[in-house]
């Protein structure tokens, strides 16, 4: 077969683990103080090699050395969904690039505070954040009205 249709060995991006038992062990070992242990499992998980390149990130911008309010996701996660992974809208960031909506609804200072700072990254009109607040409220409602009538049939 031609070389461009044979499988390649290239891991995704973050998924050059050597070990995957010593993957959490190591990102737990690198967490710098202000990252609870719970974002640390979230950020090993979500980014595997690369969660030091996240954290690297942090470390150059002291304002992303923070949790998103009442979640395991940290500001620096956002920060590199925008530069690094193409994200543009928050739905994106929330349900595709972060670990924010995948246990449901972070909950409405999370997702304002996130809004914030990706108007802030990407020159969102107030009219635009609002948009993108909505949006993301309503999948959000979306999703939590088919959940909850799965959760009460298990």
């Amino acid at each position: 077969p031609p070389a461009a249709s044979l499988p390649t060995t290239e891991p995704l991006a973050g998924g050059d683990i050597e070990n995957t038992e010593q993957l959490l062990p190591d990102v737990q070992r690198i967490r710098p103080y202000w990252l609870p242990p719970a974002a640390a499992e979230s950020l090993a998980a979500n980014y595997g090699t690369e969660a030091r390149e996240v954290l690297a990130l942090a470390e150059s911008d002291s304002g992303l050395r923070r949790c998103v309010g009442g979640t395991t996701t940290s500001l620096a996660e956002v920060a590199w969904a925008i530069e690094h992974e193409m994200a543009q809208t928050l739905w994106d960031v929330v349900f595709r690039r972060t670990g924010l909506g995948t246990a449901g609804d972070p909950g409405v200072p999370a997702l304002t505070e996130t809004a914030a700072y990706m108007q802030q990254m990407l020159g969102w009109s107030h009219k635009r954040t609002g948009e993108e607040l909505h949006g993301v409220e309503q999948e959000l409602g979306r999703f939590l009205a088919v959940a909850e009538p799965l959760r009460r049939s298990a």
